[in-house]
């Protein structure tokens, strides 16, 4: 539905090459350029600039491309509402991990119970991904933890969680205030890199003069249930959001480090398109999840 030089801008940019967005959209290369070139004229100026051998969209492309990345996820939505003949829009959308395993499978659970012919598709992946995929048109919306570029998006708070380390019980970190450097002898386990929780915590590292190198070692894991796993059996220790400890802790299977020397809240944001025709059924969702987690 997008205008096919749009669609050709998308590529070029997409791929970060005239050759593989030609391939890409079985066009030939010379048709490719043609269609670039048609839609500098009638912008006025470039839309690319090469820096060595690299791609790079200009001032003028860049506002084109969040205009057309926008239209074609908003052509693809509705081509498909079309063709299905539903009166139901199909919600898909994506949750960082912490969200998406300990902050919405409640709400999910009440919002289906209350719309038995809402169709809906999460996604669980990390931040980077996350926004990747909104701005293709693979997910309308998404719940992120992480920290990112606010420019090229609408957002709105629906949740703030502090960011707490953790340990065993046993461990002598458990029994009393500790300061910073009195984790560094430990193991530090992270998630992996592009996941909000990791960005957060190098942020804050950095707000003390530190890193993650100065802790005796550093273990990377993607799974958040092994790494909490891992904490329990004395392994390690790792910095979490409030939320997805909350039964470890009121358990007492993990035990959190009173740190003197640091206090860290992040906000969870709700993402979406700037000006999508769809905007009333996102924010319909949203005020959903927002009465079944803190009714």
């Amino acid at each position: 539905m997008l205008d096919f030089r749009l669609e050709t801008f998308l590529a070029v940019w997409n791929e970060k090459s005239y050759t593989r967005a030609a391939e890409k959209l079985f066009i030939t290369q010379p048709a490719v350029s043609q269609h670039i070139k048609h839609l500098e004229a009638r912008l006025g100026g470039p839309l690319f600039q090469s820096v060595g051998r690299q791609l790079h969209l200009t001032e003028a492309g860049l506002l084109l491309y969040r205009y057309a990345a926008a239209a074609q996820a908003e052509g693809k939505k509705t081509e498909a509402l079309i063709q299905s003949r539903s009166s139901t829009v199909p919600l898909r959308f994506g949750a960082t991990r912490t969200i998406g395993e300990y902050v919405l499978p409640h709400s999910l659970r009440d919002y289906l119970r209350s719309h038995p012919d809402a169709e809906l598709s999460m996604v669980v992946d990390n931040t980077d991904i996350l926004l990747a995929k909104l701005r293709d048109g693979s997910i309308d919306f998404a719940f992120l933890e992480g920290i990112f570029d606010r420019e090229d998006f609408a957002t709105s708070v629906f949740l703030r969680d502090e960011f707490v380390a953790v340990c065993s019980v046993a461990d002598a970190l458990s029994a009393g205030p500790a300061a910073l450097p009195d984790l560094f002898p430990r193991r530090l386990i992270v998630r992996e890199h592009g996941s909000g929780s990791r960005v957060l915590l190098e942020n804050a590292l950095a707000s003390l003069n530190a890193t993650t190198a100065d802790f005796r070692h550093v273990l990377e894991l993607g799974n958040l249930e092994v790494i909490k796993e891992l904490v329990t059996d004395g392994l390690g220790i790792a910095f979490l959001y409030a939320r997805s400890v909350e039964k470890e802790l009121a358990s007492g299977r993990l035990a959190r480090i009173a740190l003197k020397d640091f206090a860290v809240f992040h906000d969870y944001s709700f993402v979406r398109l700037k000006d999508s025709v769809y905007e009333p059924t996102y924010q319909e969702f949203l005020d959903n999840v927002l009465r079944s987690s803190f009714p």
